[in-house]
């Protein structure tokens, strides 16, 4: 079930969410798995205030973040 952050409410309340990123000049490309599946695929913005955005909508999870780049 992949989901576009951007464009739809991923919902994983309670859940344990594993978010990667690949690191670039440009943008960003992140993952998120939870329950070893893909809940999102996205670009989005390399920039703190995007990643923020993402992450706000995963209050009540246990999110573990790894960066590459």
């Amino acid at each position: 079930m992949m989901r576009d952050y951007v464009k739809e409410k991923v919902l994983a309340r309670g859940k344990k969410i594993s978010i990667g990123i690949d690191v670039h000049k440009e943008g960003w490309q992140v993952t998120g798995i939870s329950e070893g599946e893909e809940i999102f695929h996205s670009r989005m913005p390399g920039d703190y205030t995007a990643l923020r955005k993402l992450l706000d909508r995963f209050v009540d999870c246990q999110v573990r973040v790894s960066a590459l780049g």
